[in-house]
């Protein structure tokens, strides 16, 4: 099967709703196979869910733990977590608050900060629904919003304008795996515009969601909405098409592009603990390694000023290739989209042929490939067996920029941690048991807490972080992470360090201690105090005489 057999079947399965959702794959004729087993590629659907039976050696189309990861909430958890520790690395991200957990801290913020627009997500919306503006925190707190999770962010009202419209970028990224990990990005992307001309938030337009949400899924709906496959024009573009006409505005693309990358990858390793975790779940419940690769939708802001700014990702960025028109009072039909066609679709084929081609092993590293496999899949002559740089319309990022961004992955060395008093067994959380073993095998009573007071803090993590399912106390990545840093600043924050610091000394100070062998526990536990002259006695006593058990010798027996 080549290239064009391959590009065949996928728009056989883009077109077709009933299996575009999860759809498989078999190399061998190039077509879509619906539900049929032994296929090469599992294509699934919103979320991670296994095939019945199971792959085998086939490829999922989704990292187990992603679409929870990218999640608001939870998105917004992790990106505030890295920037607390590493601030200027993470500052493209909007401050944002967890509702109704951090409520006092917006009210806070709002009183010291007046004449701020705010932005509110619901946790699980999708394609703009239940985003609204405000001013006042005030009208959250009385809103039944509260009764399910949500975020708060900054708004960004000082956006770059393209024809005086409101435009975000939604730039596509595989994760190729994620040991070792393996991030590419594609060039071409999507530009899309609102569909009123842009002014600055006020409360007469705060509720005007065509000038402030870029959303397709909204502004197709609006009267203003514009359909076409020319360059520069329509409400919906190419990304390529897009940045020519930032280049003639003064914009240096390959700057923008440079800063791009940067945050992508520091999105990823912001995941990656979450990802991890789940990994191993599922490896140890199902007893079989994975294979996986996953398309995510990055939605980054430009302001004025050319600086991009991460919105949110989406772990199932939508890749329909047609849209839909009324072409009668009642009557929708749906055509073909050469924009949408011409973006997602080479990005679908050539991460396919690139997982594929370059597959990893089982166990790490690349596999050899098989002679059927080369004539499905083709390499150029001479190259060489690791994945390339370039493949396609996909550009390699990571571990491209891994020097400048490995510093950044110090909570996976936490993560080996938490897995090393976890043990071997499918559960992402720990137990107070577990959390005890390490407190006296990592000696963190040397940061001036004692065992009682170790589990005091055990007990006020674990309800923050508590576990819905159960009733039992436990502490999942967040609460442990929290923990040690709480752990740290009790003895190093009134030097002034800095969060990272006192992490790193907690995690150096916790290394070095289980590099050392484990101590045996005394069986004596008064051989380490004083000896009395009675214990002298006592022990010179017991060892001349033999304890005897019949009644004829008991006279014998010495009792002191």
């Amino acid at each position: 099967m080549d290239k064009n057999a391959l590009q065949q079947s996928i728009l056989l399965a883009l077109r077709a709703p009933q299996i575009s959702s999860n759809s498989q794959f078999d190399t061998s004729t190039g077509f879509s196979c619906g539900r049929r087993v032994g296929c090469d590629f599992y294509w699934l659907g919103g979320l991670f869910d296994l095939p019945d039976p199971l792959p085998g050696t086939a490829y999922l189309s989704k990292f187990p733990g992603m679409s929870e990861a990218a999640h608001k909430v939870e998105f917004t958890r992790l990106m505030n977590r890295m920037k607390h520790l590493f601030p200027s690395e993470y500052s493209f991200y909007p401050k944002s608050w967890i509702l109704p957990d951090q409520y006092s801290e917006l009210v806070g913020h709002v009183g010291k900060h007046k004449g701020k627009v705010y932005i509110i997500k619901p946790d699980l919306g999708s394609q703009g629904d239940g985003i609204y503006l405000m001013t006042n925190p005030y009208d959250v707190h009385f809103s039944p919003l509260l009764a399910k999770p949500c975020i708060v962010q900054e708004y960004i009202s000082n956006p770059l304008l393209l024809e005086k419209f409101k435009f975000d970028l939604r730039i596509y990224v595989l994760v190729k795996c994620l040991d070792p990990l393996e991030i590419y990005v594609c060039r071409e992307g999507m530009g899309r515009f609102c569909t009123e001309v842009y002014r600055p938030p006020s409360q007469k337009n705060l509720h005007r969601c065509y000038m402030h949400l870029t959303n397709y899924s909204l502004n197709k709906y609006s009267s203003s909405y514009v359909q076409s496959d020319d360059d520069d024009k329509g409400s919906k573009r190419k990304l390529s098409c897009v940045f020519k006409q930032l280049q003639s505005n003064g914009c240096n693309i390959e700057t923008l592009w440079t800063d791009i990358d940067f945050i992508i990858c520091r999105t990823i390793i912001a995941f990656m603990p979450n990802l991890l975790i789940e990994d191993q779940i599922v490896t140890l419940d199902l007893k079989q390694k994975l294979r996986c690769f996953q398309v995510l939708g990055f939605d980054i802001l430009i302001d004025e000023d050319f600086k991009p700014i991460l919105l949110e990702v989406n772990s199932s960025p939508s890749l329909k290739i047609d849209h839909e028109e009324e072409t009668s009072p009642g009557k929708v039909e749906y055509f073909l989209s050469t924009t949408d066609m011409e973006i997602k679709l080479p990005i679908i084929v050539d991460a396919m042929r690139l997982v594929h081609q370059y597959k990893a092993s089982l166990n790490g590293g690349l596999v050899k490939l098989t002679k059927h496999v080369q004539n499905l899949f083709p390499r150029a002559e001479g190259a060489s067996p690791s994945s390339p740089q370039t493949f396609g319309c996909l550009h390699q990022i990571y571990p491209k920029l891994s020097k400048h961004t490995d510093y950044l992955r110090i909570l996976e060395r936490f993560l080996k941690l938490f897995r090393h008093f976890v043990g071997v067994r499918p559960s992402s959380r720990m137990g107070p048991t577990s959390f005890r073993i390490m407190a006296r095998r990592c000696k963190l009573t040397d940061f001036g807490f004692t065992l009682a007071a170790l589990d005091i803090l055990y007990i006020n993590m674990s309800r923050r972080y508590s576990d819905t399912d159960s009733g039992r106390a436990s502490l999942d990545f967040n609460g442990f992470y929290e923990s040690l840093l709480a752990i740290g600043q009790r003895r190093l924050a009134p030097q002034g360090r800095e969060p990272i610091s006192v992490l790193r000394y907690v995690l150096r100070h916790c290394e070095m201690h289980l590099e050392k062998p484990a101590k045996r526990c005394r069986p004596q536990a008064f051989a380490r105090s004083p000896r009395s002259p009675l214990l002298s006695i006592r022990r010179q006593l017991s060892s001349s005489f033999m304890l005897v058990s019949s009644p004829e010798h008991s006279k014998d027996i010495i009792t002191l």
